[in-house]
């Protein structure tokens, strides 16, 4: 992603924490600044990252897309909607600034699919609706959604 780099230019690499689950996280990554694995269905292991980096925004992009979501949608549902769950809930219980989440499939990149990805757009209306319960307040100052243009 070109997000992690981009973020640790902005705020300086030791102020940005890099999480990986199952993609290995790329060396210019893991050089650069802090990084650590976890995996977004426990709560623990999001809660202790949190915890130990002192997390003050997250932004959340774990997720399992379109054409592999639709081969496993238990697993898919496990990583879109528990992990969710599990990110705003982490966030409540340690007073976070915010959490951001995108909600399109454009928002991975420009090698990513754009047609004939029925899941992942299904989803984003669904995680809409979690994203909603937790207003500004619960999650300390605010929370955003990005809804980027396709």
């Amino acid at each position: 992603s070109d997000l992690v780099p981009a973020l640790r230019r902005r705020f300086g690499g030791e102020n940005v924490v890099a999480a990986g689950h199952k993609t290995p996280i790329p060396r210019d990554i893991t050089t650069s600044g802090p990084y650590t694995y976890l995996d977004v269905t426990r709560h623990a292991e999001i809660d202790r990252a949190v915890r130990a980096y002192d997390v003050g925004t997250v932004y959340h992009l774990s997720s399992i897309l379109s054409a592999r979501a639709e081969e496993n949608r238990p697993v898919a549902y496990e990583v879109n909607f528990r992990g969710l769950f599990n990110v705003l809930e982490c966030a409540v219980s340690n007073r976070m600034e915010r959490v951001i989440v995108p909600s399109s499939i454009a928002a991975f990149g420009p090698e990513t699919p754009r047609d004939n990805t029925p899941v992942a757009e299904s989803i984003k209306s669904a995680l809409g609706v979690v994203v909603a319960a937790y207003k500004p307040g619960r999650v300390a100052e605010a929370q955003v959604v990005l809804f980027p243009q396709s």
